[in-house]
């Protein structure tokens, strides 16, 4: 019997679930493999970074292994966040240093987004690493014997039959849970050079069927959930969004829920209907513009009809239904002026509710790569220490400190 020990650095706020989604995700896909309960098991550990510093944080993990006594523990799997570096790196290290010898895999957006040369490199002490998604992955890893050579598994994932972890009980919730993260599909369809959430593999949207996401707003409902976060990247894209729209709206219970959105699907001839739906329901839309100027639009690989956005504003303001854009500060061509002119544009079409964030360069994504070209520079910044963007060809770091000013004048956010 293999004893597997899943380890993530989380951010869970007030509220939200003690384990993360992702995190749940795989476990609910590890407890249905035929192999469990007899090839196999698995326990979790979320950490929240939140409630704790860096070295408490590596210490709880390393003692969570130390009770595994080593042999007991075959495979320790590590969650890799951009805000967790510090956590991550240090505690792979300590175990190594230990005396630990089986199994570590990392998996996750820093593992799925680096170049496979790079990996070993960039963690040393890994055995294996999982790109991509790993509900399939992961299984294999905790099934095979440590290798010689670091190696790099990336498995296809039966999204039809991926069991839902609210509906198994691996995610548990409690009656008015404060707020809870759902997700219909997984990647998105457009190709923005600064976005990390498309699939690298296939460069498709897997979609989840729609009887397990009506299943699991009738669960979530029926428990009187405060707030569902819709996490899917683009949620009014594709086919059968509409459906469970209507089957949201129709609920006797109606708990805030928020869908990010785009603003030129909007005048699609679905988009009446998403509306009138949105209206019917207590929803807030997220729409990332991230500039309202398309010069700068353009410079990451996005498409932003500023005659679309007003049209869609007036739309939604008509209809008083509740929004909110974000954009981002530090982008090609961006200066001061031109990002005081996309705030300005926003407010004058009537948009009240405006959040900004500083560029980050995420690993795999197109910006990163051209860093040199836009003469970027990048520092830690905030308590988790996340690289970010504050000095390019077209702005220094004093007119990066007036953007930043700029933002905190706007609404607040959670993100970090």
């Amino acid at each position: 019997m293999r004893k597997a020990l899943v380890v993530s650095f989380d951010l869970i706020r007030e509220g939200e679930p003690e384990i993360p989604l992702a995190i749940a995700s795989l476990v609910a896909s590890l407890k249905d493999s035929p192999e469990y309960g007899t090839g196999f098991e698995v326990e979790t550990l979320s950490i929240n970074l939140l409630a704790c510093d860096t070295e408490t944080a590596v210490q709880t993990a390393m003692h969570a292994v130390l009770e595994q006594r080593f042999d007991a523990c075959d495979t320790v799997a590590v969650g890799c966040y951009v805000w967790a570096e510090a956590e991550t790196s240090q505690f792979i290290r300590q175990l190594r240093d230990a005396g630990f010898r089986n199994k570590i895999v990392l998996g996750g957006p820093q593992i799925s987004y680096a170049t496979q040369e790079r990996l070993p490199l960039l963690y040393p002490q890994a055995d294996i690493f999982v790109r991509g998604y790993a509900e399939t992955a992961l299984r294999s890893a905790i099934l095979m014997s440590r290798p010689a050579v670091p190696v790099v598994l990336a498995e296809d994932v039966p999204f039809d039959d991926l069991p839902s972890p609210y509906l198994s009980g691996d995610l548990p919730i409690v009656r008015g849970q404060g707020r809870v993260r759902m997700e219909t599909r997984r990647g998105c369809p457009f190709r923005c050079s600064f976005c990390a959430h498309r699939d690298l593999k296939k460069n498709k949207v897997h979609r989840h069927p729609r009887e397990r996401a009506v299943a699991e707003w009738d669960f979530l409902t029926s428990n009187k959930v405060g707030k569902v976060n819709v996490l899917d990247p683009v949620f009014n894209e594709g086919k059968d969004y509409l459906a469970l729209m209507d089957h949201m709206a129709r609920s006797d219970f109606h708990p805030l829920v928020t869908f990010q959105t785009r603003f030129e699907l909007i005048l699609k001839p679905e988009g009446e209907r998403f509306l009138d739906l949105a209206g019917k329901m207590n929803a807030h839309l997220e729409f990332g513009l991230q500039t309202a100027l398309e010069s700068e639009a353009k410079s990451v690989n996005r498409r932003n009809p500023r005659d679309a956005v007003q049209r869609v504003m007036r739309m939604l303001n008509d209809e008083r239904i509740s929004y909110e854009v974000s954009l981002i500060y530090g982008l090609p061509g961006q200066t001061p002026a031109s990002f005081a002119q996309s705030i300005l544009f926003l407010r004058e079409n009537g948009c009240d509710r405006i959040t900004a964030f500083p560029l980050m360069l995420l690993r795999g994504t197109e910006l990163f790569e051209q860093r040199e070209q836009w003469g970027y520079k990048e520092r830690p910044e905030g308590r988790f220490g996340i690289p970010v963007v504050y000095e390019s060809n077209w702005f220094s770091e004093d007119d990066w400190w007036m953007m930043k000013q700029m933002a905190e004048d706007l609404m607040p956010n959670e993100r970090v």
